[in-house]
């Protein structure tokens, strides 16, 4: 729902603000700025499936949940800018997978990253979700072995 309302937005720009409107020119931004999109979405994705895993060990995990989502608006650039937060709480930010979701792959297609610095986000993007992908496995493995189910 969410990609078609994102689709529907660019539509009505698209009518509306059409000569403010900027589109990469350039091949490398065509082919690796999907992949820095993509990359986030599986990033978030992942966290997402993890922070849901500690239901396992936790009997209510909505409070968890609930935290993980304001963190990832605010330290993920959704809601502003993470040069825009303090320098402590910006720099902080980048130690986190959370910026790598949106905040970087915007900058990208906004065209404020060069093509080096595109490189090295996906490169930051695909060990933060190597990482993730490895604390998935070993939280699945011993939540199935914790695991109890009831029934028929």
């Amino acid at each position: 729902i969410s990609g078609t309302f994102g689709l529907i937005l660019l539509v009505i720009f698209w009518i509306f603000f059409r000569e403010s409107l900027v589109f990469l020119d350039n091949l490398q931004s065509f082919i690796f700025i999907p992949i820095l999109f993509v990359l986030g979405f599986t990033i978030s994705q992942t966290l997402k499936i993890i922070v849901g895993m500690t239901a396992f060990w936790l009997t209510d995990f909505r409070g968890l949940q609930q935290i993980i989502e304001i963190m990832i608006l605010v330290f993920g650039g959704y809601v502003m800018p993470i040069h825009l937060l303090p320098r402590t709480i910006e720099i902080i930010s980048y130690f986190t997978p959370l910026p790598y979701i949106i905040y970087f792959p915007i900058l990208a297609f906004q065209g404020k990253l060069l093509g080096s610095e595109i490189l090295k986000t996906a490169c930051i993007q695909i060990l933060w979700l190597f990482l993730l992908l490895v604390l998935y496995k070993y939280m699945f493995y011993k939540g199935i072995k914790k695991f109890t189910g009831v029934g028929q």
